[in-house]
């Protein structure tokens, strides 16, 4: 078994070499930090059709479908295909789909709520 005083003097040793390097441990656990942050807010931002800037989607955390609605997965030319239930919700604008026998639709893809219609 190691003294604890030697023990420190190594961990000591490697901050101070990983400092030297730029990888301080604060370092590590901000950019790990800032990372998550920007994918959150990544999520929160929605491209449209008609405009060339992305805008910050309303802060609505309800989602609009829950667990077992029936919906229409609704296609770019208006066509409705389904109907399939939510099989889960992912976050509060998107969810996964399934058959009404319990199997994973589309396969199991991330489907964006306002490509739904209720049935």
């Amino acid at each position: 078994m190691m003294p604890l005083c030697i023990y420190l003097g190594q961990q000591n040793s490697h901050v101070s070499v990983a400092t030297s390097l730029g990888n301080h441990p604060f370092n590590s656990f901000r950019l790990a930090i800032d990372m998550s942050s920007e994918a959150e807010t990544q999520s929160n931002f929605v491209f449209s059709d008609e405009e060339d800037r992305p805008y910050i989607a309303s802060s609505d955390l309800n989602p609009r479908f829950r667990v077992g609605d029936k919906v229409y997965l609704l296609g770019s030319d208006g066509s409705r295909d389904g109907p399939y239930l939510v099989a889960s919700v992912i976050s509060p604008h998107e969810c996964i789909l399934s058959l009404e026998n319990g199997q994973t639709a589309k396969d199991s893809e991330i489907i964006k709520m306002a490509k739904l219609e209720a049935v």
